[in-house]
């Protein structure tokens, strides 16, 4: 039987957000970094969402240790992006310049960050769309999985 591995569309509360972009009290913020995660890996169809982590200027883990991980929406559908049987795993970065052009107004918004994935390039690799719904422009960035998925 073949199976049915699943990466999801996760939220990111703008709680996280604010608790370290556009924040004093962590002046060396200088991005997200998310990781994929298995969040059932005994079942026979593996789910995938992430764990996302506040990293500062010296490359240093601003939050809690383990990362904060990130949940599917509360309502709407969710069918996830079927992933390829040998699916790999690589980081992703949001930026400085990515967060502005979520929050072209230097204000985090109240609404969560929606990350949608989808396939990279040909690659068994995956990276994610991120959206502000607060945004005016319903600004998009994308986050592409590091090297060597580059």
């Amino acid at each position: 039987m073949a199976r049915d591995n699943r990466f999801y569309i996760c939220q990111m509360d703008a709680s996280i957000v604010g608790a370290y972009y556009l924040n004093s009290a962590y002046p060396t913020f200088d991005h997200f970094t998310f990781q994929p995660i298995i969040t059932d890996g005994n079942a026979s169809n593996d789910e995938y969402l992430l764990v996302v982590y506040a990293v500062g200027t010296s490359g240093t883990i601003l939050g809690p240790a383990g990362g904060t991980p990130l949940s599917k929406p509360k309502t709407g559908p969710n069918p996830g992006l079927k992933a390829n049987p040998q699916v790999q795993f690589a980081n992703m970065k949001l930026n400085i310049a990515g967060l502005q052009a979520l929050y072209p107004g230097n204000t985090v918004t109240p609404s969560p960050l929606t990350l949608t994935p989808f396939a990279y390039g040909t690659t068994n690799y995956v990276c994610y769309e991120v959206n502000n719904p607060d945004s005016p422009a319903l600004a998009t960035v994308t986050i592409n999985p590091s090297p060597p998925a580059s």
